[in-house]
């Protein structure tokens, strides 16, 4: 978690300026928030696909797959 101090001059740029980066950083989450149900879906444990096993161990998985490394890549990128 990361706790930062907000100044009363910041509360006030993001009301006057809707391209500050706070602004953005405010309407990200919000577009964010709404598809959080979609993006949990997507990246469940338990995905739905033909089972591989790793060089590593003998326990099966499913790979990631495009739509899969797409959303996690998205999300790193958004955050």
């Amino acid at each position: 978690m990361i706790v930062q101090h907000k100044s009363d001059d910041e509360d006030e740029d993001l009301e006057s300026n809707p391209n500050s980066i706070g602004a953005q950083v405010n309407r990200l989450i919000g577009c964010l928030s709404l598809k959080i149900g979609d993006v949990e879906e997507v990246l469940r444990p338990d995905h739905e696909g033909d089972k591989t096993t790793g060089s590593v161990c003998s326990t099966e998985f499913v790979p990631l797959g495009q739509q899969r490394l797409l959303t996690v890549e998205l999300l790193h990128n958004m955050i």
